[in-house]
């Protein structure tokens, strides 16, 4: 399966590096190049026990890449996972101007069916979260009636996964 992951963080890169471990191939974009150029350079800029050998491996194995060309991984993925920072603004609000920005990304990139899958931290409101980012008539020829999404955020227990 083709994977782009949106964003190299802590989250999206420890997720690219799974994924690619379990044998995708995985693009993982992102628009610091600074951070793709340390990655692609060899250097892992997060501490997380095992990844930075998950990195070299995968990428040796060429199932693992690093770029700043979003719309490229984009069309070239069947899954879309968008991990993208989502901190608090001056008022506490979550700021969802990186993840409007990656849902703006997919949708002027759409070349077909996705699934979309959304890992970053959103707040639980009645108002439309990614999906409505998307225009209704997208890409070439797609709509957005063409996107699967999903929603996935781990339950963290005293630091730990459950």
């Amino acid at each position: 399966m083709s994977v782009c992951v949106i964003g190299a963080g802590y989250v999206g890169l420890a997720t690219a590096a799974v994924l690619a471990d379990l044998g995708h191939r995985v693009v993982c974009a992102d628009t610091d190049a600074n951070r793709i150029d340390s990655l692609n350079g060899g250097q892992c800029p997060i501490h997380e026990p095992d990844l930075p050998r998950m990195l070299r491996r995968n990428v040796k194995a060429q199932r693992l890449s690093f770029t700043t060309d979003t719309p490229a991984a984009l069309r070239s993925s069947e899954i879309v996972f968008i991990a993208v920072g989502t901190p608090l603004d001056a008022n506490g609000s979550a700021d969802l101007s990186h993840l409007r920005a990656a849902a703006l990304d997919i949708a002027r990139a759409l070349n077909g069916h996705k699934l979309i899958v959304n890992k970053s931290t959103i707040p639980a409101t009645g108002r439309p979260g990614p999906a409505g980012q998307i225009p209704p008539h997208v890409g070439r020829g797609c709509d957005r009636n063409e996107l699967g999404w999903l929603g996935w955020l781990p339950l963290v227990w005293h630091g730990r996964l459950s």
